[in-house]
């Protein structure tokens, strides 16, 4: 961009990865060099990589945090506040939207997020149910939960799991609502499975050294293409296969955290981060019965 609109002498600062968190602004060496170079007076014009990397540099991720906090930290209400009434561009000069408010809020103030549960997901479940988020009908549509009130003081919650989809298409679903006491013996037996290797747990301290390495050869394909050496769909291709695999240390890390036996006693969402630690869905036949359970490190399923 800069070559095609005239300029010749051409300075790179590259702080891939680094954090704009206040207290770790320090490490972001050429950050510091572009703002003082900025306040000499040496450069005509700044280009970056994607919008969103000059918001620290220009003061624009204020407004973009208050309008977080008066949306009651709600990422759609937050996105209306931003196209609506503030009119601020998201990062590639588009509207806001869930992800977009998430992966900055996460980057910039992540103390001002729920934690991160064991599915990778910054949001507690909608209810406490134990299979919240993991089962999946037969159609592929994503069980809701559903909680019914006692009637009396002393009757326990009715917790059910039911398919939004099956009732808009009950021609193709014999079924629709499954009970969790129905489901939760075939979860028991499952979750008993998990198997993890000695040698994994003594070298878990390796899983930040592969997450470095990963990054180091992304921010390599990122240089390649910048350079010329490399199309921008092959960049992307390579890209793609590196987050996979960091996708993957980062479910071995989650698997590393379950304790060595679920105490079904827990809180329901307690148990329910557990076991979305464990896998990412469990599917379900036609009749919602748990036939299979996609695990997140499969080699570690005892057959």
């Amino acid at each position: 961009m800069a070559e095609r609109d005239g300029a010749v002498d051409l300075r790179l600062y590259v702080d891939w990865d680094r954090s704009g968190d206040d207290r770790t602004v320090q490490q972001r060496v050429s950050y510091q060099a572009l703002v003082k170079a900025l306040n000499a007076g040496e450069l005509s014009a700044v280009y970056a990589y994607s919008a969103d990397r000059l918001y620290r540099g220009i003061g624009s991720i204020a407004p973009i945090l208050d309008a977080w906090e008066r949306s009651g930290r709600r990422p759609r209400t937050c996105a209306r506040i931003l196209d609506d009434e503030l009119r601020i561009p998201a990062a590639r000069g588009g509207l806001w939207d869930r992800q977009s408010i998430l992966r900055l809020v996460d980057r910039e103030a992540p103390d001002r997020l729920p934690r991160r549960g064991p599915s990778g997901r910054r949001e507690e479940p909608a209810t406490p149910a134990v299979l919240a988020k993991l089962l999946r009908c037969h159609c592929g549509r994503t069980l809701s939960p559903n909680r019914q009130k006692p009637h009396t003081p002393r009757s326990r919650v009715f917790v059910s799991y039911y398919c939004a989809a099956g009732h808009a298409a009950r021609a193709d679903h014999s079924r629709v609502y499954i009970g969790e006491a129905r489901l939760l013996p075939w979860i028991v037996a499952e979750a008993e499975r998990l198997r993890v290797p000695v040698e994994a747990v003594e070298t878990a301290e390796t899983n930040q050294a592969e997450r470095d390495a990963i990054d180091a050869k992304r921010q390599r394909i990122v240089d390649a293409q910048i350079e010329g050496l490399i199309p921008k769909d092959d960049r992307d291709r390579r890209l793609a296969e590196l987050e996979r695999q960091r996708d993957r240390v980062d479910a071995r890390t989650r698997v590393l955290e379950i304790p060595a036996a679920i105490d079904w006693t827990w809180p329901p969402e307690t148990v329910s981060e557990v076991l979305r630690s464990m896998w990412a869905y469990v599917q379900l036949d036609e009749q919602l019965r748990p036939v299979s359970a996609e695990w997140l490190v499969p080699e570690w399923r005892a057959a």
